[in-house]
């Protein structure tokens, strides 16, 4: 069986921090992962709470580079002992959100780059194409990055410079396809920035059948017309479970609830779902 608990997010359940960003406790047979590591105030403790040993931690994967999915490496990082790390191209390049009234750095935090740097080049798994990595007796297939055919846009003003010329479409992004017991594969992303046509197109060319989908969606700026060719494209393909966290956002979550034909949930920090 295969759970999976948020333990970082940006909606919490009573007693548990949140914040925003995200991370997700992976756990099959004795193998355990980590999807993300969320921005890092709320990482270490909510990881403990819901029962990790950093030590026992076999397989940390990062969505993409941003500082709300890799923040909290610099405090688990001397923990993570045996860890590899999975990730797309480009995981650690400069990235900025430029908009008229704010420029910031949007990409990995400082710390988070130095205790990336000192990792033994052996335990860093680039994955450029898509790949696979054994977990708990199954494969779990890595997306590589995810081509952008659909129009559909990052989802915010991202950009790799901080004048705001050189958009970024954040194409180190991967997602990770986890078969289920009885068919078909559950999709897990982070932020979802190749937008949820593309990545489900992908896996469908990959060979995949995704029955759910979980994690975050980034149609938290999305206008009626994208929210609606996403939901008519879910209503014609294979996924009947859509779990919602962290930048999908409250008015996407409740279209989808309303348009979504399958079973639609919003997933809080300190949830455990099993599959």
């Amino acid at each position: 069986m295969l759970t999976i608990t948020v333990a970082v997010n940006d909606d919490a359940r009573e007693g548990v921090e949140g914040e925003h960003g995200l991370s997700l406790i992976l756990r099959r047979g004795r193998r355990l992962a980590l999807v993300d590591l969320g921005a890092g105030r709320t990482t270490a403790q909510n990881l403990a709470r819901f029962g990790v040993d950093f030590a026992e931690v076999d397989d940390v994967f990062f969505s993409h580079g941003h500082y709300d999915h890799t923040g909290g490496l610099a405090s688990a990082a001397g923990r993570l002992a045996k860890a590899r790390f999975w990730h797309g191209p480009g995981l650690t390049r400069r990235r900025w959100r430029v908009e008229p009234d704010l420029t910031r750095q949007i990409g990995m935090p400082e710390p988070c780059l130095a205790a990336w740097g000192a990792l033994a080049p052996e335990r860093l798994r680039e994955v450029s194409a898509p790949a696979t990595c054994r977990f708990g007796g199954k494969d779990i297939l890595l997306t590589g990055p995810i081509p952008r055919r659909s129009g559909e846009t990052a989802g915010g003003p991202f950009f790799l410079d901080s004048s705001g010329a050189r958009p970024d479409t954040i194409d180190d992004e991967i997602a990770l396809a986890i078969p289920l017991r009885g068919g078909g594969s559950l999709l897990i992303t982070g932020c979802c920035h190749a937008g949820l046509i593309n990545t489900l197109e992908h896996c469908r060319r990959l060979g995949l059948t995704i029955t759910a989908v979980f994690g975050g969606l980034h149609l938290n700026r999305a206008g009626e017309d994208r929210l609606r060719r996403t939901a008519d494209y879910l209503n014609g393909s294979s996924v009947e479970r859509l779990i919602l966290t962290h930048c999908t956002g409250a008015e996407a979550g409740e279209f989808l609830a309303r348009q979504f034909r399958g079973e639609t949930i919003s997933a809080l920090a300190g949830d455990t779902l099993e599959f």
